[in-house]
């Protein structure tokens, strides 16, 4: 019943998000943590129906649906605030210099290509999985090939919005297809080199949003939707197939018994499936342990990463760590991935560090100041005109948290978000106000 229940409360989350912002939708960050959760929902129900969950005590599984529940059941309550805005346009510029643009995008997917050969990966998904797992080593070429291509997020929704912008014949470049879809080849190799499908997952995220900053809403009419929606759907779908195809891999390459499905349909997209039920898992053992609700860290694990800022010259100056080191805070986001416990790789979602910072009931408190603070941000990115990557990097954090939010477990590191917005900011020429829009 309570599983039902929770279904139906994401559905009409989602349902109502759509009727209300339109096609706003594919910016709203409780759009995707409805959807994301009504997908987890469904996928951990059937595979207990089936008896091929991973069952320790039900009664975590039930709480963590619950807490998805009442999130949706926050953002539902929010939606309506704001809606005035609707057919209001994002006035949101990141990009100025199409060249700058091009240059940058070419120069990580050369990075992308040296470090797939500096690794020695295959073409096979599972295989450089496997690698990956066993040599967990960062050489100093693969650090600074992290840091040129940072501003990925920022160039590919860049070019989604672009594509939305070019969808109601409104667009500021003239980009061709295969420059559009240069952010996606890069990621595609990045998650071929490590073995991984969440890069790819993440790259659709951004450029959904990126779509939805730059439609125009006085351009949409029904043929433009139909024909939106069609091409949004194929989409999802191929990455639901490619999740299933990466999931048969691995279960091959490691030699273990897949999972028998007597329904077509499901066979078909029980990778994906897989993929978004993952986190029960996680979140079970979780709390058997440093998600117990008890020694709570209230906040340091859910916002750590807006603390993991390194002092600059902190080495010359013989200062070890981050801010939250100054602070005499004694935590490492790593502990239980370092620790080799049960389960120590897979994930956990953010509950599982919600409830270790404020405890079981604490957790009902803190999940509606974080959805306020979102559906805030939302309203200011349809208010304020933005034209650096650095002052949208509020509302990019809170986006990933939520829509990544079976995945991941914390707000992201507040260094790697400035790190990759002033890279970019500086090769867009964003901080000269003066600077004026180049085509070439």
């Amino acid at each position: 019943m309570i599983t039902i229940i929770c279904l139906l409360i994401h559905l009409i989350t989602i349902l109502t998000i759509i009727k209300v912002w339109k096609w706003k939708v594919l910016v709203h960050p409780g759009f995707y943590f409805a959807a994301t959760w009504f997908i987890s929902v469904i996928s951990e129900w059937y595979m207990i129906s089936i008896d091929q969950a991973i069952l320790i005590n039900m009664d975590f599984i039930d709480e963590l649906n619950v807490y998805s529940a009442f999130t949706s059941i926050c953002f539902l309550i929010l939606t309506p605030i704001g809606s005035r805005l609707k057919s209001n346009d994002f006035s949101i510029n990141l990009a100025n210099n199409r060249r700058n643009l091009l240059l940058y995008l070419y120069i990580c997917l050369g990075c992308v290509i040296l470090n797939f050969i500096i690794r020695g990966a295959s073409l096979s998904f599972a295989e450089n999985r496997l690698s990956i797992s066993i040599d967990r080593t960062r050489s100093t070429s693969e650090a600074i090939i992290s840091i040129i291509t940072s501003p990925m997020p920022l160039l590919t929704l860049c070019m989604g919005i672009e594509i939305g912008r070019k969808f109601t014949k409104r667009t500021n470049f003239n980009f061709n297809i295969g420059e559009l879809a240069l952010p996606f080849i890069i990621i595609f190799i990045t998650a071929l080199t490590i073995g991984g499908r969440n890069p790819i997952a993440i790259c659709i995220k951004n450029y959904l949003l990126g779509i939805g900053i730059g439609l125009s809403a006085s351009y949409m009419n029904r043929k433009l939707s139909i024909k939106l929606l069609r091409n949004v759907s194929f989409i999802v779908i191929c990455f639901f197939l490619f999740a299933t195809v990466i999931s048969k891999g691995r279960t091959e390459l490691y030699n273990s018994s897949a999972r028998q499905y007597d329904n077509k349909l499901v066979s078909n997209f029980y990778g994906v499936m897989e993929y978004m039920m993952s986190h029960y898992w996680g979140y079970q053992l979780r709390r058997y342990d440093v998600a117990s609700g008890e020694n709570l860290e209230y906040g340091i694990c859910t916002f750590y990463g807006l603390g993991d800022i390194n002092i600059p010259f902190s080495a010359i100056l013989g200062i070890e760590g981050n801010l939250w080191t100054l602070l005499g805070v004694d935590y490492d986001p790593m502990d239980v991935y370092n620790s080799g416990v049960e389960g120590s790789q897979t994930t956990a979602s953010i509950y599982s560090l919600l409830v270790r910072d404020f405890g079981v009931n604490g957790t009902f408190l803190a999940i509606p100041c974080l959805v306020i603070i979102t559906h805030l941000l939302f309203i200011q990115l349809l208010k304020k005109q933005h034209r650096t990557a650095l002052s949208m990097i509020p509302f990019l954090l809170l986006f990933k948290y939520w829509s990544s939010s079976n995945f991941n477990s914390g707000i992201e590191s507040l260094y790697v978000y400035l790190i990759m917005s002033i890279i970019f900011d500086i090769s867009q020429n964003n901080y000269n106000k003066y600077a004026k829009r180049t085509n070439y």
